[in-house]
């Protein structure tokens, strides 16, 4: 074999062209911003082990809490303390009732410390927090971000711009939480469990720090129109939210790779806007897609999964990129000759084989555990869940539905429409939520968790209700919602069914 021998000026010539292609490509695409998952190094106690502790300390880098009990996060206090082995296993014989239920009706504080660099420092700094039980003070280095009245409610998700409040090196956050009162909407499990003696009352969904420079997408969504005569083809249809909390208003590039194509616009987002930016076939004829391959319910077929990175640029830097994963997929519903509720998939009627699914008491949920409870769910041929209420302390649960082709129904469960388990009177037709205070932060509850999940194929359906209706005043604010935000799924206002006479 004959050999061939290069001369080392030549090799490095070729290195050097290789660094600097590498340098190039990198600086063409410098990412100005990042997340960090605040999920590690928490600390919690309960407030009357602070008495005579002044509360704006707790939140200083000099405060000690090496005497508290580590917090798992996201997760309850009675979960913390279950996992830390402070409290015998609850689930063992009566322990749960030799736990003291006082020490839940005061308020716990949960402490962590975070690092800033000195490129942070200038930059948009936020705290994302995704779910708190249920109302609570936020402090950032000894100040007040925060208070109870306004950081309040289950399932609304927050960010708090803190870049006044921090400094390049430690930094320290405390939060001040109390349990939801009775009549208040919370996590529930109806009778599928007991209340949990600590109400579930801690930190039970993820917390971010958001450093961007004041630009923050959010919520990418891909929907399909699929050829139900192919069933190859399909028209996609692609939202996402553009956030500017800086005070000027910034133009830029969204380009949106979507595995199968690459699409972009120029955009200007107004200072403190959320813009909603869509991209159609219309626009786009590249969304126009051939030869794909569909997502499919278990037993109808694969459950194929596309990626979908949005980024918004200017000049030659990224502020910010999110990357999720989406199917192609398109659902129907209609009411049979029976008056029943039926589904259809790409076309394909779809015969529901499920069954009721709810989160550990505690929250204590891994994502080894969801996915060993999912894997029961297909091997039993099943190919949905159903829901009562927005479970999950992150996405994994919805992730792994993708994945394993299980349908998901989801929506609020019953425990707000009976006064036995919402504990203050309800409507007889309607539930708790009848006020206007109950449409507003029920309507704002229902946007944020409908933004969380809505880019996930395995959810078919939203659930308003359960065993009750809606007020007219909120159905008309879920119907507003459901158009702007997500036209590709129906949503059922009850799961009772209701016989009508005369």
């Amino acid at each position: 074999m004959k050999r061939h021998f290069f001369h080392p000026a030549a090799v490095t010539a070729l290195i050097v062209s290789f660094i600097f292609m590498i340098s190039c490509n990198n600086r063409s695409s410098e990412v100005n911003s990042r997340e960090e998952a605040l999920s590690s190094g928490w600390r919690m106690q309960p407030a009357d082990k602070l008495k005579g502790v002044d509360e704006i300390s707790v939140s200083t880098n000099d405060f000690n809490p090496e005497a508290w009990y580590e917090a798992v996060i996201p997760g309850t206090v009675l979960g913390s303390l279950a996992t830390r082995k402070v409290v015998d296993d609850p689930y063992f014989g009566i322990n749960m009732q030799k736990v003291d239920t006082s020490q839940f009706k005061q308020p716990w504080w949960f402490r962590k410390s975070f690092d800033l660099s000195a490129g942070d420092i200038g930059k948009k700094i936020s705290l994302r927090f995704n779910g708190i039980n249920y109302r609570a003070d936020l402090y950032v280095n000894g100040k007040l971000v925060a208070g109870k009245d306004t950081f309040a409610g289950t399932f609304r998700m927050f960010t708090f711009d803190i870049s006044s409040f921090v400094t390049e090196g430690k930094n320290t956050l405390a939060l001040k939480i109390w349990q939801h009162a009775n009549g208040e909407y919370s996590i529930g499990f109806v009778d599928w469990n007991p209340l949990p003696i600590d109400r579930n009352m801690g930190i039970f969904r993820e917390v971010f720090l958001e450093v961007n420079d004041g630009i923050k997408i959010r919520s990418p969504f891909v929907y399909s129109k699929v050829n139900k005569e192919t069933l190859k083809d399909a028209d996609l249809f692609i939202q996402s939210e553009i956030i500017n909390s800086s005070g000027e208003a910034v133009k830029g590039t969204l380009k949106v790779d979507y595995e199968l194509g690459v699409i972009s616009k120029e955009i200007e987002v107004k200072p403190g806007e959320t813009l909603t930016c869509s991209f159609s076939p219309e626009e786009f004829p590249g969304l126009s897609v051939k030869d794909v391959n569909l997502w499919w319910p278990n037993g109808m077929g694969k459950p194929s999964l596309y990626t979908i990175k949005v980024e918004f640029l200017k000049g030659n830097k990224v502020s910010d990129i999110e990357e999720r994963k989406y199917g192609i997929r398109e659902v129907n519903s209609y009411l049979d000759a029976k008056k029943n509720r039926a589904f259809e998939i790409n076309g394909k009627f779809v015969l529901i084989k499920g069954g009721g699914w709810t989160d550990d008491l505690l929250l204590q949920d891994t994502k080894e555990s969801v996915e060993a409870q999912l894997r029961y769910v297909r091997q039993m041929n099943m190919n949905s869940i159903r829901l009562e209420g927005f479970w999950g302390k992150d996405e994994d649960l919805y992730k792994l539905c993708d994945e394993y082709g299980i349908l998901v129904m989801v929506g609020w469960s019953c425990h707000w429409e009976w006064e036995e388990y919402l504990l203050k009177p309800c409507d007889e037709k309607y539930g708790g939520p009848v006020s206007d205070e109950d449409v507003e932060l029920i309507s704002a509850s229902w946007f944020d968790q409908m933004m969380w999940l809505r880019n996930h194929p395995s959810i078919y359906v939203w659930m308003t209700g359960s065993d009750k209706l809606p007020v007219p005043a909120l159905e008309k604010k879920y119907t507003e919602l459901g158009k702007k935000y997500d036209p590709s799924r129906s949503y059922i206002t009850s799961g009772r069914r209701r016989r009508h006479r005369g």
